[in-house]
């Protein structure tokens, strides 16, 4: 419930590219979720390449909403905290 909660958070911030990519993954407040920030928070780890879209090493703001959007996490364990 609360990773579900948290996504919502992140959803309702983030937009195409105008607002600011908010999510508790987001470790180092760049905007970005590492492998590193993603595996840290709990989100499967296979799932990290099928959200990192471009490839780049990082997941935006756009990339993340479009794998949440596809049903993606909805079964990843409760980040720890």
């Amino acid at each position: 419930m609360r990773l579900i909660l948290l996504s919502i958070c992140a959803l309702a911030f983030a937009s195409a590219a105008q607002a600011a990519f908010l999510h508790p993954a987001d470790l180092d407040k760049d905007q970005k979720i590492s492998r590193a920030e993603w595996t840290a928070f709990k989100f499967a780890p296979d799932q990290f390449d099928k959200a990192d879209k471009n490839h780049d090493g990082q997941v935006d703001g756009e990339e993340f909403m479009a794998w949440h959007a596809a049903g993606r996490g909805k079964n990843d364990p409760k980040p720890a905290g």
